[in-house]
C-alpha cells in the first residue's frame, strides 16, 4: 500500500509541475484521474490497513 501511495504522489507532483512550466502537452483529465486514485487509495488504506493486533499491513507488507 505504501508503495501505491507514493508513486501515485510522484505522478501527481510530475502532473502538476508540467502543468505549470507546461513541458508536454497531457489532458488535464489525466490529473483528476490521479488525484482521484489518490483518494480512493487514502479510502482504502483509512478503511483496511488498521493495526488491530501484531498482524500489521506494514509488517506483513
Amino acid at each position: 500500500m505504501k508503495p501505491l501511495l507514493w508513486a501515485n504522489w510522484c505522478v501527481l507532483l510530475l502532473l502538476i509541475g508540467n502543468e505549470k512550466i507546461e513541458a508536454f502537452s497531457i489532458p488535464e483529465t489525466i490529473t483528476y484521474i490521479t488525484a482521484t486514485v489518490l483518494a480512493v487509495l487514502h479510502i482504502y488504506n483509512l478503511k483496511y490497513c488498521q493495526c488491530q493486533d501484531d498482524k500489521c499491513c506494514i509488517k506483513n507488507g
